[in-house]
């Protein structure tokens, strides 16, 4: 006897998916913050850098991460409106978010990584990024419950 799959509540797998909408968008709007202070501060930032050559490197990498930071932020909220919403394009979106958000990761890992500081901790969060959207694309494509809620 096959169980019969509720589509009226969003159970099961897409529970993981809701929650990672969520923590994103709180990571994100921290990260924001982060990089605001970081902005406020920039000419203090650059005195302390003295005669650094990559000085203005570190300010790209400042805005770079700032301007990333709104646009995730604000995708992560748009995608939890539409998660509820129940809309047929949510999948679709949420693969797309999740490759701009690789995309992203390995444009500060390769870019800025090596004059950072801190290429570990980027390739630590590029790392964790690749896997959780390899996990989450696989689910969002394969998912009979996916597949009946959001009726692709």
């Amino acid at each position: 006897m096959a169980k019969e799959i509720n589509t009226k509540i969003l159970g099961g797998w897409l529970i993981l998916v809701q929650a990672y909408i969520i923590f994103n968008a709180i990571m994100w709007v921290k990260n924001a913050q982060l990089f605001w202070g970081l902005v406020k501060e920039k000419d203090k930032l650059i005195a302390a850098m003295g005669s650094n050559p990559n000085t203005g490197m570190y300010v790209t990498f400042v805005y770079f991460e700032l301007v990333a930071s709104i646009v995730f932020m604000i995708l992560m909220f748009v995608l939890f409106y539409i998660f509820f919403k129940k809309w047929k394009n949510f999948p679709s979106l949420m693969i797309i978010t999740l490759s701009f958000e690789i995309v992203s990761e390995c444009f500060s890992y390769f870019y800025f990584g090596p004059i950072s500081g801190y290429s570990d901790a980027i390739l630590q969060k590029l790392i964790f990024s690749v896997v959780i959207a390899a996990v989450l694309i696989v689910y969002l494509k394969i998912s009979k419950r996916v597949k009946l809620t959001f009726v692709y």
